[in-house]
């Protein structure tokens, strides 16, 4: 019985079309960035032998101009599965290509990221253990002088 559940857990996800589920992924990931997320693109979702999720079209929150606070081309993460059971979220290895971060300060010298919605988990809860950025931009607005 065991080792059908674990063939199952380990073939079933390739069978699964994960891009109808993202509904539930962006309300989750809402939760616990503290800003709207969107995913526009294909999602893949893999429980064993390591949790894996990737998302295509990936954006995160929104400048009072429209334009998305992030915005990712293409996101991927391993994480361990242990760990969820305590309330922690451990990060292998993730990659994030094709980034780009609008950061907008205002009048106050506040940045709009950092006016966040209360979040599901605790930034403190969260390891990120290999991150890979690939052709990341930044883009600053709302600086004296332009």
């Amino acid at each position: 019985m065991v080792v059908t559940a674990l063939f199952t857990a380990l073939i079933a996800p390739y069978f699964i079309d994960w891009t109808a589920h993202k509904q539930k992924f962006e309300e989750q990931a809402s939760l616990i960035f503290g800003q709207p997320v969107k995913v526009g693109g294909g999602a893949n979702l893999i429980i064993l032998p390591l949790p894996s999720v990737s998302f295509g079209d990936l954006q995160v929150g929104e400048n009072t101009d429209g334009t998305p606070l992030l915005s990712i081309k293409q996101f991927s993460a391993k994480l361990e599965l242990i760990p969820f059971l305590s309330g922690e979220v451990r990060v292998v290895d993730m990659t994030l290509d094709s980034p780009i971060l609008n950061l907008q300060v205002n009048e106050n010298g506040s940045i709009e990221w950092t006016n966040r919605k209360i979040t599901l988990v605790n930034p403190k809860q969260v390891t990120l253990n290999k991150v890979k950025i690939r052709d990341a931009k930044i883009n600053i607005t709302g600086l004296a002088g332009g």
